[in-house]
């Protein structure tokens, strides 16, 4: 889920992060 929040808010950047917390 937060992958999916951040594609839809945070930047591409963040977006990899955000994956990797996934």
């Amino acid at each position: 889920i937060v992958a999916v929040l951040g594609q839809s808010q945070l930047p591409q950047k963040h977006l990899k992060q955000s994956r990797f917390v996934s």
